[in-house]
C-alpha cells in the first residue's frame, strides 16, 4: 500500500521496507533482536554490536574498543543525539571514506545545520523510531539523492544504523555503517 507521501508500507507489521520516491531510497526498520546473520552484508558488524548487548539492554559506546570496528574503519559514523522538540544529531565520528564519497566532513555538524530540509519528515520519523523503539535501520539507494555539485559518488549505498543508549535503554547515539554497492550487488535482509 502507498501512503500520500510515496511511501509503499507495509502497514501489517509497521516495520516497512518503505520506498520513498522520487529519491529511490529504501528503508527497512528491524527490531534489535533479530539474529545476526539475517543482515546479509551487515551480518558481521550486527554480530559485533550483539556481542556487546548485556541480555535486553542495548550497548553504549563506551561498551567499544576502536579496535572492534577495524574492518569497518573509514565507513563509521557516530551521532549523538540532541534533547529537544525537533529531531537532531551532532555527528561525532564521520570516517574518512564517507568524507571522500560525500566530499563533506561532518565530524561535528548537526544533522539538520548540514542537509536542512534534505531529509523529509517521514525518513526523519524512521530516525525517530530508531530512538523511541530501539530499531535498527537498514537503507539503500543511489547516492545521487542528494546535490553535491560535481563529485563522482558511487552508484548505490547501504547504510545500517544501530541504537546505542549508555545506560543500556535510553538511546542517545547512532552508529552507522556505509557500504557501497556496485551495479551487482543485490541487497537484501532476511524478513
Amino acid at each position: 500500500m502507498t501512503d500520500r507521501t510515496g511511501i509503499e508500507q507495509d502497514f501489517s507489521t509497521g516495520l516497512g521496507p518503505w520506498h520513498v520516491k522520487p529519491i529511490d531510497w529504501t528503508y527497512g526498520l528491524h527490531p534489535v533482536n533479530k539474529p545476526s546473520d539475517e543482515f546479509g552484508m551487515f551480518s558481521g558488524f550486527k554480530a559485533r554490536w550483539d556481542s556487546k548487548r548485556k541480555s535486553d539492554l542495548l550497548p553504549g559506546w563506551k561498551d567499544f574498543e576502536l579496535s572492534d570496528f577495524e574492518p569497518w574503519w573509514g565507513s563509521l559514523a557516530l551521532e549523538d543525539i540532541l534533547p529537544g522538540p525537533q529531531y537532531d544529531t551532532v555527528f561525532r565520528l564521520w570516517g574518512t571514506y564517507l568524507t571522500r564519497i560525500l566530499d563533506v566532513e561532518l565530524t561535528g555538524k548537526t544533522l539538520r545545520s548540514t542537509f536542512g530540509t534534505a531529509y523529509n519528515e517521514i525518513e526523519i520519523g524512521l530516525f525517530e523510531r530508531i530512538v523511541a523503539e530501539h530499531l535498527i535501520v537498514v537503507s539503500f539507494g543511489p547516492m545521487n539523492w542528494r546535490h553535491f555539485g560535481n563529485v563522482v559518488l558511487p552508484d548505490k549505498v547501504s547504510f545500517i544504523q544501530m541504537p546505542l543508549a549508555t545506560n543500556g535503554k535510553d538511546v542517545d547515539k547512532i552508529l552507522s555503517l556505509v557500504l557501497e554497492l556496485d551495479q551487482d550487488t543485490p541487497f537484501s535482509t532476511k524478513d
